[in-house]
């Protein structure tokens, strides 16, 4: 069971050893210790992501809007009982993709695929706009476990573990997925299915 408890505004894992390298953690324990403006400076660290992870699951900016806020309320109302056994940013993707899912289950898809917005790592200018809205379009069309598995290594950065965490998975069957999500995404891109701009997982150990 883990221990509940903070020592020098640092939450503990199980075994007692000091959680670092998240400063999301100090926050936590301020906040568990009864100061509330610590919630806020943990949600402006995190709202901006958030709220592109909705967006690239939902489709639609009042869905997005609405998962947003939702996640962050569900996170308030449990935060008092995290008990760091991940790290506070993963627990947050974590909620806001179910939150995402709950709202895509209940409500139809956006009408249009421009509504979606995500910003990969394009050029400014006439290119690099062209080339987001193709990425924008081609990640639409995918399943929302891949689009979702995309979106979390590729926007979010986040490590195998991390994106596991978030979706209720292990890390082997994340990288089969984000294996096979390269691949939908390859079928789905409009142009030369090599230049696909996630056609390369970048890990040699995530292609089986």
């Amino acid at each position: 069971m883990f221990i509940e408890t903070m020592a020098n505004a640092t939450l503990l894992n199980p075994a007692g050893t000091r959680l670092a390298g998240d400063p999301d953690y100090a926050l936590v324990a301020r906040f568990q210790a009864g100061d509330d403006a610590a919630f806020d400076t943990l949600v402006g660290r995190h709202e901006e992501f958030i709220y592109n992870v909705c967006m690239g699951i939902v489709s639609s900016p009042e869905d997005a809007e609405d998962a947003m806020q939702e996640t962050f309320l569900a996170a308030y109302r449990a935060l008092k009982k995290f008990r760091g056994d991940s790290k506070v940013s993963t627990w947050l993707y974590r909620i806001a993709v179910r939150e995402c899912l709950d709202i895509s289950r209940r409500r139809k898809p956006a009408s249009s695929l421009e509504e979606i917005i995500v910003e990969p790592s394009v050029d400014d200018g006439a290119d690099g706009r062209a080339t987001e809205s193709l990425v924008r379009s081609s990640l639409a069309m995918l399943p929302e476990h891949y689009r979702t598995a995309l979106i979390l290594r590729y926007y979010g950065g986040l490590s195998y573990e991390e994106i596991a965490s978030a979706m209720n998975s292990t890390a082997g069957r994340v990288k089969m997925m984000l294996h096979r999500a390269r691949k939908a995404f390859q079928g789905v891109w409009p142009g030369d299915s090599a230049d696909a701009p996630l056609a390369s997982g970048g890990d040699s150990n995530e292609d089986v």
